[in-house]
């Protein structure tokens, strides 16, 4: 039996929304600006699915949606039911309600109905969310959070240790010529530095709440700063290329109009370019896979694999495995990732609360022992 406790995962919206004499729990999450928990971006996209499945019209299924959604989603849902009963293609009004969806969302969407496979491509799209890339990025949040209410709480009350306990002790330690320890010392410098660089501080914590609320923000370190660094990393963003070019080919489109698609729409300028470059070379006569793999989008054991089943005609099976392979790798390392990050950040806080008591209770431990003898 769950606890009715408020804990902060609740709080926060970690945990799914429960119904209890039809009242909702209460959860920040659903009033922040930039917020849409997982399972409210999954039911619009199932939503979504449905309509394309059933051919019925969507704007009055998203209408009776918002009517059982909360928080800001409500809006979102709206201004897109606005959107669709002005004639606006269903790409074009996704992607113009910021938030309501995720980028790989939105992406899946507009390739969907680009290939005319939406009801299978948002199927599928929702069948590759995997369950440990989900659990480790909670992990990563739980992480960033608890470090940033341990500086919070830690930072007022060395702020407070600082500014009126330390000045005393040293007027004590000066009036009794005692000298203090080398804790204490460090501890002033410490505070002396952050004293005087205070707005650089400041600076770099704004920042960094800015990437994690911001989408764009985020996927700007994501494209430019750590892609580049992680493997892992690049290949999430491979095996979605892969799983939209499986899909269309399972319809039996040609694979160049998913490229197409890709190299116009795709939210990560890097893999616009690769796309647009292999579009570039299969016009010219390259061979799409081998053009992928000179873009690094595929390895050449990737390629080798794809070329034996060029003969049988099953090059789709082929790409989902790969993309699945790629998919497992990465949920992998970001499982290794959120499971030491979390421990270290502890360790690094208890490592500086440790700090600050032999600051302090090392100066009194010595006037003690100085006035006894």
């Amino acid at each position: 039996m769950k606890s009715n406790f408020p804990t902060f995962r609740r709080l926060f919206g970690l945990d799914p929304p429960l119904e209890s004499g039809g009242l909702r729990r209460f959860s920040f999450a659903s009033f922040w600006p930039q917020y849409t928990t997982a399972p409210q971006r999954r039911g619009v996209l199932r939503l979504i699915a449905v309509a394309a499945e059933e051919n019925v019209p969507l704007a009055p299924l998203l209408s009776a949606w918002a009517e059982s959604e909360r928080g800001v989603q409500v809006h979102r849902l709206r201004r897109l039911v606005r959107l669709l009963s002005k004639g606006l293609p269903l790409p074009d009004a996704v992607e113009q309600v910021r938030g309501l969806v995720s980028d790989d969302d939105a992406l899946a969407v507009r390739v969907g109905s680009q290939a005319g496979t939406l009801a299978t491509t948002l199927r599928t799209h929702l069948a590759n969310n995997d369950q440990r890339l989900f659990l480790a990025n909670m992990k990563l949040r739980q992480a960033y959070w608890y470090l940033l209410l341990i500086l919070f709480v830690g930072g007022n009350i060395v702020a407070f240790l600082q500014l009126k306990i330390m000045p005393e002790l040293q007027k004590v330690m000066i009036e009794f010529s005692m000298a203090p320890n080398s804790f204490f010392i460090a501890s002033v410098t410490v505070a002396e530095i952050v004293i005087r660089y205070w707005h650089f501080f400041a600076l770099i914590l704004f920042l960094t709440l800015g990437l994690f609320f911001s989408r764009k923000s985020g996927r700007f370190v994501r494209t430019y700063l750590l892609n580049p660094l992680f493997k892992p990393l690049r290949d999430l963003r491979s095996a979605e290329m892969l799983s939209h070019l499986a899909g269309t080919i399972s319809a039996g489109r040609p694979a160049l109009g998913a490229v197409s698609t890709l190299a116009r729409y795709h939210y990560d300028a890097i893999a616009r370019q690769q796309m647009l470059v292999a579009r570039n070379d299969v016009e010219q006569g390259t061979d799409l896979w081998t053009s992928l793999a000179r873009n690094k989008v595929l390895t050449p054991a990737d390629v080798l694999a794809l070329g034996t089943c060029l003969p049988l005609g099953n090059e789709a099976w082929m790409l989902r495995q790969l993309a699945n392979l790629k998919r497992s790798r990465a949920a992998a390392w970001c499982e290794r990732i959120a499971g030491w990050l979390l421990p270290l950040v502890v360790l690094a806080m208890g490592s500086f609360v440790l700090f600050q008591a032999l600051a302090v209770f090392g100066t009194l431990n010595r006037l003690i022992w100085g006035l006894r003898s």
